[in-house]
């Protein structure tokens, strides 16, 4: 094994080792708060509507959205717009996130838009 192996092998388990002890850390550490539990997170290419039956979309909801999507999109574009039929103010977009699901993406959603709970009828 030469100088140059040697030295990468020991650096690989030295990063291992600290790799190791900061998951042991990190369970151990009580003080951070219980996430739900996920998959493995994977890249989602969404075509994402939100808008609400014969309505039009509040502008607070927009702004919500567009702070998440700013957040957690790694991609793509959203606007605001009325639609053809029914001159209906609605967002529309297509996104890439990074997720467990699109079941979890539209949890999030819903969470960060303030629908989880109460989400207009007709959303």
């Amino acid at each position: 094994m030469t100088q140059n192996t040697a030295t990468v092998v020991s650096e690989v388990q030295t990063m291992s080792k600290l790799n190791a002890a900061a998951r042991l850390e990190a369970s151990r550490d009580e003080s951070k708060p219980t996430q739900k539990k996920q998959g493995p997170k994977r890249s989602f290419d969404v075509s994402l509507i939100v808008g609400i039956v014969r309505a039009d979309i509040q502008m607070q909801v927009f702004e919500l959205l567009t702070a998440y999507i700013e957040k957690e999109a790694y991609l793509g574009m959203v606007s605001l717009e009325r639609g053809d039929a029914n001159l209906q103010l609605h967002t529309q977009g297509v996104l890439t996130f990074t997720t467990s699901s699109t079941k979890a993406l539209k949890s999030d959603i819903l969470e960060a838009t303030g629908w989880e709970e109460t989400a207009p009828p007709g959303s």
